[in-house]
């Protein structure tokens, strides 16, 4: 009998759970980076090795997937002005900017104007 060379369990598929493994890291690593995520959110990655072989024991067709563990996202939030419309008297919402509309930011470009909100009434 031939004496076959010796590789890591993990190099089986051409190096395919490697891969996977270095796509789920990646993945996870983008993450930890996301500002809209909590810094100190644990993140995991697990990987699944499914063995099932025939009824001779002689093949065993292997499955692996993985599963991702993302941070917990950081609430998001506004400020809306609420006043009411000059003419109809109805009900205008006005998203607060950070900067007033017309002055140069930072970047040099002008700030833009503030969003007005359309408010659906049901019946």
């Amino acid at each position: 009998m031939e004496i076959l060379d010796k590789k890591s369990i993990l190099e089986m598929d051409r190096g395919a759970v490697i891969e996977l493994a270095d796509y789920g890291m990646a993945k996870l690593l983008d993450d930890i980076m996301n500002p809209n995520t909590q810094a100190t959110s644990p993140r995991t990655l697990t990987i699944t090795v499914k063995l099932t072989p025939n009824e001779q024991r002689t093949k065993v067709d292997v499955e692996y997937t993985h599963k991702l563990g993302f941070g917990k996202m950081l609430p998001l939030g506004t400020t809306l002005h609420a006043m009411a419309d000059g003419e109809t008297g109805e009900m205008i919402l006005v998203e607060a900017t950070p900067q007033i509309p017309g002055q140069m930011g930072f970047d040099g470009g002008e700030q833009e104007r503030p969003v007005q909100l359309r408010v659906i009434k049901t019946a």
